[in-house]
């Protein structure tokens, strides 16, 4: 899949995207842009960055840069590893992938069940990580189905624990890329180990395709989500430094202030499930 049809992906369940000289974005959150892929090295040019800032009005726009000045820490998720197998794992997680391979069943999943299936196991895999789910009702969830279903290199993958759907992904070939875009379970099921089944099925299959190099969980999150990293080590990933550049308008630079993050924060306490707030927080603590 080319990157313009991964920008039609947003595009299709109802995010601005734009297209410059130098990338493909979307609007990840309301006036915050995201470059994509999210692997590609990009330098917007001045004017790119004004047509983002002002005649698209965005508040911040985020993208890995080729240059290292005034750059962040980032990382992207990779698991490049040329023989992905049992050995590339962890010990403790080695004998997880065996026992979930023991008790699930990895097979595809039409997109046209995972409106109704898929809700079930994102709404419950939201309520066990305390914190609102990424799609805030269940048309949102049915819209992006539609959208992968509806584009080339796009599928789903799901383990199965006694018949019954117990975790599933989304995945997607961009470029060299094979990107795990979503992911969630059913938390009765885990003590049977399918999220641990599932990754290593699918990033072992992925592994032999010669037209993918690295298979990725994308961007790392810019909250401190240590228990997440410690599942994606084991299963043999890691986290690959890039410079990050995280750019405010500067018509609204005064965000940077104390006082601003302090009243975001005070916000973040009243409704600490909001993914947005929590977000907001931590790159505000970066820069």
């Amino acid at each position: 899949m080319e990157t313009a049809q991964f920008a039609q992906f947003f595009a299709r369940q109802g995010y601005r995207t734009l297209k410059t000289e130098s990338s493909h974005w979307y609007e990840i959150q309301p006036f915050c842009w995201q470059s994509i892929p999210y692997h590609r090295l990009v330098e917007p040019s001045s004017t790119e960055i004004s047509q983002l800032f002002f005649k698209n009005f965005s508040f911040l726009i985020r993208y890995p840069s080729q240059s290292r000045h005034d750059a962040l820490p980032g990382y992207i998720w990779v698991c490049d590893c040329r023989d992905y197998g049992l050995t590339a794992l962890e010990t403790k997680t080695r004998n997880q992938v065996r026992r979930g391979l023991e008790q699930n069943a990895i097979a595809r999943v039409d997109f046209a069940l995972l409106p109704q299936l898929g809700w079930e196991l994102i709404t419950d895999t939201a309520g066990r990580q305390a914190r609102n789910a990424d799609f805030a009702i269940q048309p949102e969830w049915a819209r992006y189905c539609a959208a992968a279903a509806g584009i080339q290199d796009f599928e789903a993958w799901g383990a199965y624990s006694n018949g019954r759907l117990a975790a599933f992904l989304v995945g997607a070939k961009v470029d060299s890329y094979y990107y795990i875009l979503q992911q969630a379970s059913m938390t009765a099921y885990l003590k049977n180990y399918p999220n641990n089944a599932l990754i290593y099925y699918v990033t072992k299959l992925k592994k032999s395709d010669h037209e993918i190099q690295v298979v990725s969980y994308g961007l790392d999150s810019v909250e401190d989500t240590v228990g997440l990293r410690k599942f994606k080590e084991g299963m043999g990933f890691s986290r690959r430094p890039l410079n990050q550049k995280i750019l405010v308008n500067p018509l609204v630079r005064w965000v940077k202030r104390q006082k601003v993050v302090s009243f975001v924060t005070c916000l973040l306490r009243a409704r600490p499930q909001n993914n947005f707030l929590r977000k907001l927080v931590a790159i505000l603590n970066q820069l």
